[in-house]
């Protein structure tokens, strides 16, 4: 019979020695197991604490140790007088702003909470745009129509917080150098300022109760509101950008198609969040649900297409990318050109480094892909280390000088990596200079010639209306070998044999 159920059978009041008493050690026991948690929890954040000194702490004592001394001076300079110019706005910015009302914190407490949902949920879809982008353009952070329902609704110190908490949760997939991170703050907050400034001064605005009229105004303004924000932010961080890489293009220092398409969507969006904010707090969670689960599907598509290891397009994608393309290329009639990629004697690399190494070389072949290769040019990971680029509107001279170039970058790599035994060394491109051992280095072992990167590449182009895929990757393939047989670390381009014409016949 469960203790619920018991009912007593007694007419008379139980004798005091007849009651049960607890056990005399077991409250003891209960506030020892639940102090023990605490300190367990509490050793736990101190560890924590501990990891994040020892990577970042002496380094903020130690600014001479600060990796920003080691960039051009004009970027240094630049970085630090955007940063110096973002931290005297803010503070103008919350010293001339209004009063915090409790409605305000309420709104702040709504929009933090659904932020941090949306960076939560959303952080598998962000990493991998941020490893897709790695460092060949900026990159444009989803999160940021969270930043704009802000400058929307709160007070100035209120937005700033929110704008900080969203890039506090945003580090740890940043996976970037402080400077740098400390730097896109700052241009983020200056660009939310930039726009909290032109929207004061378009008057007091207000969401509730809008007729046909006046929501049109304060869509026109909203909008308008959010292409400052965005254009002052892409301008300062793309500026940057340009400083930092010598060859930048405006698809690097502005950002893809789509990453902007995206930003604009994220602008409406933010129209949403803050109509929605003034007329039911409530139903923004929904929002950023839903926001969560459409970051789901795209990561899910993404990796369907995607080579996880080096962001290029796997197999798939890139034969279904490379299909509409020439069909693209039949129709109007243009050249056409396939390269295939072979990292040469890439098992060696893996038997000697490890497989983590042989990753970290993979990807970094890729980025030379990406980066000596136009935008409309389709870049896709075979499988092993061989890649292959659809290269439209490309003839055969036109192909091999980009082979050569992609062949030549690649030649003269520098990947910094930490060995099986936790030596860091330098592996290079075959044609690098030998790297000199630093004097003051102990911990790095005599090892044999670290010069072992480099591809060898076989080209095939052709045009017209027998334009055929499976065709071009043979030629280019048989190329391919023709250079591996030639000594690797070439280039050698497929001359195709006349397209197959129809027979005559006979009458």
């Amino acid at each position: 019979m469960s203790v619920t159920e018991f009912k007593s059978t007694q007419t008379t009041p139980p004798d005091l020695a007849d009651i049960p008493l607890p056990h005399p050690g077991r409250g003891t026991h209960l506030v020892t197991v639940r102090a023990a948690g605490a300190v367990r929890c509490l050793s736990h954040s101190v560890a924590r604490l501990a990891r994040w000194w020892r990577r970042f702490g002496s380094c903020l004592c130690r600014p001479s140790a600060w990796t920003l001394w080691d960039q051009p001076r004009a970027l240094v300079g630049y970085l630090l007088g955007v940063e110096a110019v973002a931290l005297a706005a803010v503070l103008t910015l919350i010293a001339t702003g209004p009063s915090v009302s409790a409605q305000d914190w309420m709104h702040a407490a709504v929009l933090a909470a659904c932020a941090t949902l949306h960076v939560t949920g959303s952080r598998w879809h962000e990493e991998s745009r941020r490893h897709e982008n790695g460092n060949l353009r900026v990159h444009i952070d989803l999160g940021g129509l969270w930043s704009v329902a802000a400058l929307l609704v709160l007070p100035p110190a209120l937005l700033v917080g929110v704008i900080v908490l969203i890039r506090w949760q945003r580090w740890p997939i940043a996976r970037k150098p402080a400077w740098r991170y400390v730097f896109s703050t700052s241009a983020i907050l200056l660009a939310a300022v930039s726009a909290r400034a032109a929207l004061n001064a378009t008057g007091p605005h207000h969401w509730t109760a809008l007729d046909l009229l006046d929501s049109t105004t304060q869509l026109l303004l909203v909008l308008g509101v959010g292409l400052i924000y965005n254009t002052v932010q892409a301008a300062l961080i793309g500026a940057a950008f340009a400083l930092e890489q010598a060859r930048a293009t405006a698809r690097m220092m502005l950002g893809g198609r789509q990453d902007n398409a995206e930003a604009a969507i994220g602008t409406v969006g933010a129209v949403l969040v803050t109509v929605t904010l003034a007329n039911a707090p409530a139903v923004v969670g929904v929002v950023s649900i839903g926001l969560v689960i459409v970051a789901a599907v795209l990561h899910t598509n993404e990796h369907l297409r995607h080579d996880v290891k080096t962001g290029v397009l796997n197999a798939a994608g890139w034969q279904g990318a490379a299909h509409r393309e020439l069909h693209r290329a039949r129709h109007n009639q243009t050249p056409t050109a396939v390269l295939i990629v072979d990292a040469d004697q890439f098992k060696g690399i893996n038997d000697r480094w490890g497989h983590l190494i042989g990753d970290v070389v993979l990807r970094e072949i890729a980025t030379a892909l990406r980066t000596d290769t136009r935008p409309t040019d389709i870049v896709g990971r075979f499988g092993g280390e061989e890649f292959a680029l659809l290269l439209p509107d490309t003839d055969t001279d036109s192909a091999t000088q980009v082979a050569e170039r992609v062949r030549t970058r690649i030649a003269h790599l520098r990947v910094p990596v930490t060995t099986r035994r936790g030596h860091t060394t330098v592996l290079t491109g075959r044609q690098a200079p030998p790297v000199a051992p630093r004097p003051d280095d102990t911990n790095t072992p005599p090892e044999a010639d670290t010069r072992v990167i480099s591809v060898s590449i076989g080209v095939a182009a052709d045009t017209g209306p027998h334009l055929d895929l499976t065709r071009l990757l043979s030629d280019a393939d048989a190329a391919l070998y023709q250079a591996k047989a030639h000594g690797r670390n070439r280039v050698e381009v497929a001359h195709p044999a006349p397209a197959p014409q129809a027979l005559a016949t006979t009458p």
